[in-house]
């Protein structure tokens, strides 16, 4: 609830919710926290560097599954070359035994 009041006042207001100051949090009823723990607990890198578990998408956490990504991109790649070699060795073989229509 007090997220939801935090946001609707800063998109009412045209500000990004990283400025938010001790004073809007008690303003929309939240507790007197410090600007440093407001500002921490808002800081979209540090948001992101707490999530660190199974599925969440911390850096450490993103690096094994974006290697993974990387070496299925890389195969795909591999195989669609393989594929485009044989489809253009297919096309010359035609083109070389099909015979001129005259008419």
């Amino acid at each position: 609830k007090l997220v939801a009041a935090l946001v609707s006042k800063f998109q009412a207001e045209g500000r990004p919710l990283t400025t938010a100051t001790p004073d809007d949090l008690v303003a929309c009823g939240g507790p007197a926290l410090s600007a440093e723990t407001i500002s921490a607990a808002l800081d979209p890198l540090a948001f992101v560097s707490r999530r660190d578990g199974l599925g969440m998408p911390a850096k450490t956490a993103m690096a094994t599954q974006l290697a993974a990504a990387g070496h299925r991109l890389a195969a795909a790649e591999e195989a669609l070359q393989a594929r485009d070699a044989a489809f253009d060795l297919a096309t010359t073989r035609l083109r070389a035994g099909a015979a001129p229509i005259s008419g």
